[in-house]
């Protein structure tokens, strides 16, 4: 049976990376964008080993010592005298004891008891899963393991009991490295991955052809830009947001959350788009969680009490709501002053 391990697509993208998106012509620069794909630098691949457990008093978590029913039981003959003992009459036996039998391994082969110490003994004694070949290299998108192999089936049982790694796409959590792959689930999952993709496409097609700062605007609050990207032109916008929307069915669907907030709610998305320029001129600027502007002195030197709020709900709010229409124009003649600079 072939199973297929897949990476994590909701992983945070490799940061320190860059992308050229646009040949520069006669002498001038690339244009670059930070990579929103890669979550392994370019020819790396993680190395996955079976990992000690606290609950194992310090011992492997191989996956193979869960219970099982015993196919061996009742056969007409044994391997060994040995094997006899262990498997005629026995009903229970473990899926580690299972598997040795199976593979045409010793007794204890698949132990996952650590040996500790520095005395040097023969490479056949040192036990399995503190050997190269009881790792594997996985690949920053899918990796394919075939069962009917002793050591890939070995290893299915391994990933299986991981942390790191999810028994299924549905399993996926912030830990997950790579996800064991279900073929129906896992076509299902890309459909729905690829539909909010496409409504997303479509969607920063629509905001580019508008030509009107529509695309920057989204770049300030759609999240997961870098903040400091402040003089992005439109071409180098829709960049960003393409990379953005493709990385993830999380950002594509926020994405499109934001833009259900721009084309129902544009006074929403326009304060928010506000906020955003206030903090990255420094006109309003955090401290811990608290949001707070220091508002200039007037014409007769007097200066307006600290305004502060405790949430970026709050600063939006002030911000919208009629009664601070003067501090509201304040804000803006500061901003432009900042952004004039």
């Amino acid at each position: 049976m072939k199973v297929l391990i897949e990476s994590n697509p909701n992983q945070k993208p490799l940061l320190g990376y860059k992308r050229i998106v646009e040949k520069g012509l006669a002498g001038e620069r690339d244009t670059e964008v930070d990579e929103h794909t890669l979550t392994r630098a370019p020819g790396t691949k993680y190395t996955f080993m079976v990992a000690p457990s606290v609950s194992l008093g310090g011992y492997l978590n191989t996956g193979l010592l869960f219970s099982i029913d015993n196919p061996y039981v009742a056969e007409p003959s044994y391997k060994s005298e040995e094997w006899k003992k262990v498997l005629k009459g026995t009903t229970k036996i473990t899926k580690q004891t299972e598997l040795e039998y199976k593979h045409g391994r010793p007794i204890g082969f698949y132990t996952n008891i650590i040996s500790s110490g520095y005395t040097k003994v023969p490479e056949a004694d040192i036990p399995y899963f503190q050997r190269v070949e009881s790792t594997l290299n996985l690949n920053d998108g899918v990796t394919v393991l075939d069962t009917s192999k002793p050591r890939e089936e070995v290893l299915l049982y391994n990933l299986q009991a991981a942390d790191i790694i999810a028994n299924s796409f549905a399993e996926i959590t912030s830990n997950t490295k790579y996800f064991i792959s279900i073929a129906d689930e896992t076509a299902k999952a890309k459909q729905s991955r690829k539909r909010k993709e496409n409504m997303a496409l479509g969607r920063l097609e629509e905001i580019f052809e508008l030509k009107n700062d529509t695309a920057i605007n989204f770049c300030k609050i759609v999240g997961g830009i870098p903040s400091s990207r402040i003089n992005l032109t439109e071409p180098q916008a829709y960049n960003e947001l393409d990379a953005f929307i493709k990385k993830n069915e999380i950002q594509a669907e926020q994405f499109n959350n934001v833009y259900k907030v721009y084309d129902k709610e544009t006074a929403k998305f326009n304060v928010k788009v506000k906020l955003w320029d206030l903090l990255s001129s420094r006109v309003i600027y955090k401290k811990g969680n608290e949001f707070i502007w220091d508002a200039p002195k007037d014409e007769d030197g007097v200066q307006m009490e600290r305004v502060t709020w405790d949430r970026e709900t709050d600063a939006l709010e002030y911000l919208e709501d009629p009664r601070f229409q003067k501090e509201q124009e304040l804000l803006d003649r500061q901003l432009v002053a900042r952004t004039r600079a």
